[in-house]
């Protein structure tokens, strides 16, 4: 009687989720605000980036779902992104 065995390990990973939980923030001659997004779970990482120009503006925290937003001039408008991907595989 000849018995072979093989075994293997599945590891089903979670998919990533961005929200960002305001979808716009206006407000008048204060160029700082507070953005939020969802919490990533732990074997996710997020990243604010900017849309298209920055005009100066700056990213405190870019790895942060809450975060600080800097030096938006006056008038302007900036736009954020909120990527969230699987630390184990960047294409799930």
């Amino acid at each position: 009687n000849c018995t072979v065995s093989d075994e293997k390990t599945v590891i089903v990973r979670t998919m990533p989720k961005a929200v960002i939980t305001k979808d716009e923030i206006k407000q008048c001659a204060k160029g700082t605000f507070d953005i939020e997004a969802n919490e990533p779970p732990a074997d996710q990482k997020g990243e604010w980036s900017f849309v298209g120009a920055d005009l100066g503006a700056k990213i405190t925290s870019p790895n942060s779902f809450k975060t600080t937003v800097t030096g938006v001039p006056n008038g302007s408008t900036v736009q954020l992104k909120w990527t969230v991907t699987n630390i184990n595989l960047s294409a799930c």
